[in-house]
């Protein structure tokens, strides 16, 4: 989850959900970024190349970490926003674990 995480906050910060910049600026697999990206565009929460952070990013920069969380579940494939579709989702995180097992 923290890796998840991690591209959510990378694509707030870089103003882009396009997944060949973030797997440039993360160094994540292609799968791994492949994976998140579907979860949140089935979620309708990365719509064309952009991120849909207001709910939990003020334009202070304060953080709401509630929302922020609830985002890197809908990523993880674990939570469903009312629009998604549950029958469309990918686990990123066992991309990434079985990433990590390999020699």
């Amino acid at each position: 989850m923290t890796a998840v995480g991690l591209v959510l906050l990378s694509a707030a910060i870089m103003g882009t959900a396009e997944a060949g910049k973030l797997m440039l600026f993360t160094g994540y697999s292609r799968e791994f970024i492949s994976a998140i990206t579907l979860n949140m565009q089935n979620n309708q929460l990365w719509i064309n190349g952009q991120y849909e952070t207001s709910s939990w990013l003020s334009s202070d920069g304060t953080i709401n970490d509630k929302s922020l969380f609830d985002h890197i579940e809908v990523g993880c494939e674990m939570l469903w926003m009312p629009a998604g579709n549950t029958k469309l989702a990918i686990d990123p995180c066992k991309i990434y674990w079985d990433e990590r097992s390999r020699p």
